[in-house]
């Protein structure tokens, strides 16, 4: 999202609790059954496309930043820019269980991981956060792991009013170490080498 009150850009990967900041930073209003605006999320109200969920984001929820460098060459050239990064076993459980909700013991979730080739637009950084040539296009990078206290560190390095994160859009899930076997584990290994190896992540 774009913030041109905070001169602020979020870089929103998949499954990182951007949600929660985007409605923290006032991208993203969400509305109770009474119309009025609230920031209790409610997934019968609030995924997916609704009418109970107005969008203030400025350009498409995903998109790299790249594309948003693209969208505002001048505000991301003196914008501050911000992502949060997340442990991609973790991240690869809790987007697939997102992408087939119906599926509450993830049968599937193997078959599912071993036919990606890379995850889906928008998930892991390497494809979302860095140029061509390697660059890094972001300021500063929390983790999903810390969120509340990364988020807080942020806003202060930004500039901006301490916000606090309201919990959107979550799965319920068992631990995501549970969903893997020694294969399935290694496909993601070698998958997202490039991220673990970047922000220091294990299984």
């Amino acid at each position: 999202m774009i913030d041109h009150q905070r001169k602020l850009i979020f870089v929103h990967l998949r499954r990182t609790a951007g949600n929660s900041i985007e409605v923290a930073l006032g991208g993203i209003t969400l509305l109770g059954r009474d119309g009025e605006p609230t920031l209790d999320w409610d997934n019968a109200l609030h995924r997916g496309k609704t009418p109970f969920k107005i969008d203030n984001r400025g350009h498409y929820i995903h998109d790299t930043a790249t594309a948003i460098r693209n969208q505002f060459p001048e505000e991301f050239s003196s914008y501050k820019k911000f992502t949060i990064v997340r442990n991609p076993w973790d991240q690869l459980v809790s987007l697939y269980l997102r992408l087939s909700p119906h599926d509450h013991h993830a049968v599937n979730f193997k078959p599912w991981l071993f036919s990606l080739k890379r995850p889906a637009h928008g998930t892991l950084p390497f494809c979302s956060l860095f140029d061509t040539r390697g660059s890094l296009l972001v300021d500063y990078i929390g983790k999903y792991e810390n969120i509340a206290d990364d988020f807080s560190r942020i806003c202060d390095a930004c500039g901006i009013e301490n916000l606090a994160l309201p919990e959107t859009n979550k799965s319920f899930k068992r631990h995501y170490r549970d969903y893997y076997d020694p294969a399935s584990r290694e496909f993601v290994r070698k998958l997202c080498d490039a991220e673990i190896n970047e922000f220091g992540y294990s299984f």
